[in-house]
């Protein structure tokens, strides 16, 4: 069974790390002919760890806003969207893959493990 060209590449975002998979996302959205869309899970927990409830809201904006413009740089004509969703990242990109055509996330931040360099394999 093939994947419907309209569902979209997905593009999990968690923070700033992992704008380098939006360039990647973006180009193979534009190979297929399909729509980009960004989703940032928004934890609640954060922001009242953070100084200021609204910080962490903002950032996250942020980061879509920064990820769209990334991704438009790939291609100024490819459909992108973005949402903060509220609820743990695991479940909400699950839940949101069920639509999507491909899923892509980052690696959270394991290839920077200390003593070795990105491109070392693991041991």
């Amino acid at each position: 069974m093939t994947a419907a060209t309209d569902q979209p590449v997905l593009v999990g975002l968690g923070t700033e790390r992992n704008l380098p998979m939006v360039r990647l996302a973006a180009e193979e959205a534009v190979e297929h002919g399909r729509p980009l869309h960004l989703v940032h899970a928004f934890d609640w927990r954060s922001a009242f760890e953070a100084e200021t409830v609204a910080a962490p809201r903002e950032e996250a904006e942020d980061l879509i806003a920064w990820a769209n413009d990334l991704a438009r740089d790939v291609g100024p004509e490819l459909a992108v969207s973005g949402e903060i969703v509220e609820g743990p990242r695991i479940p909400v990109l699950v839940r949101r893959s069920q639509q999507a055509g491909l899923l892509v996330v980052g690696d959270g931040g394991m290839s920077t493990h200390k003593g070795r360099t990105p491109t070392e394999a693991p041991a």
